[in-house]
C-alpha cells in the first residue's frame, strides 16, 4: 500500500495537475567548510514541503550517509574480478572507466569498506539543508552518498540481511507533509568545498 501510495501522489502531481510533491528530497549541493558538511535539497521540486530527519540509530551508523576519505578510490561499481588475487577491481569510476587497486598484505577490500567510506550522522539545519560533522577527518573529505550503497548488505533500519525487502521508509531523510516521500540516494564528488555530481545530475548549487 505505500508504494501504491506513492505512486498514486506522484500521478496526482505530474499528470493531473495537482499541486503536489511528485518526489522526495532531491540534492542540489553542499558545502564543506570548518568541518561541517552542509547539505541542501532543491527547494523547487519540494514544493512547499520541507526536508526532515526521521530518528535513527546513531549508535549504529544508520544514518546512510557515509564520506568518501582517500580521493583516489572513487568508485560506482566494485568487483572480485580483478586480474590478480591481491588486486581489487572498480567497474566504473564515475566516467565509465575502470581501474585496478593493489590490496595490502592482508588483501582487505580498500576501495569500499567504512575506512574508505565511513559512515556520518546529520542533523537538520534548516528547512531545506540538513548537517555533518566530519571534523575528525579534516580536509579529507572527497564525496559523499546516501541510501547509495550499504557496506553491511542490511536496510537502512539496520535490520540483520534476508531475503526479504526492507522495511519501507526506514532511512532518515525525507519530505515533509502528505506521503513524506524518501529523499533520493545520491552520490557526488567533493571538489574545492563543493559537491560536484555525476553527469548528467548537477549538484553545484
Amino acid at each position: 500500500k505505500p508504494l501504491g501510495d506513492r505512486l498514486a501522489q506522484a500521478a496526482f502531481g505530474s499528470v493531473y495537475g495537482a499541486s503536489v510533491p511528485t518526489t522526495g528530497p532531491v540534492i542540489s549541493g553542499c558545502t564543506l567548510a570548518d568541518g561541517k558538511l552542509t547539505l541542501t535539497f532543491n527547494k523547487t521540486l519540494l514544493g512547499n514541503q520541507t526536508v526532515v530527519v526521521d530518528e535513527y540509530q546513531r549508535d549504529r551508523n544508520a544514518s546512510m550517509m557515509h564520506i568518501l576519505t582517500n580521493s583516489s578510490l572513487f568508485c560506482l561499481q566494485t568487483s572480485k574480478d580483478a586480474p590478480a588475487p591481491h588486486e581489487q577491481l572498480c567497474r566504473d569510476d564515475g566516467t565509465g572507466h575502470p581501474f585496478i587497486v593493489d590490496l595490502p598484505m592482508d588483501k582487505r577490500n580498500i576501495i569500499d569498506t567504512s575506512i574508505t567510506w565511513p559512515a556520518v550522522n546529520f542533523t537538520s539545519a534548516g528547512p531545506y539543508s540538513i548537517v555533518a560533522n566530519v571534523s575528525e577527518w579534516g580536509d579529507q573529505v572527497f564525496g559523499v552518498r546516501y541510501a547509495f550503497f550499504n557496506q553491511h548488505g542490511g536496510c537502512c533500519s539496520r535490520n540483520a540481511p534476508t531475503s526479504g525487502p526492507c522495511p519501507i521508509a526506514s532511512c532518515p531523510l525525507k519530505a515533509s507533509g502528505v506521503g513524506r516521500l524518501p529523499a533520493n540516494p545520491f552520490v557526488a564528488k567533493i571538489v574545492d568545498g563543493k559537491c560536484k555530481c555525476i553527469p548528467p545530475q548537477v549538484c553545484d548549487e
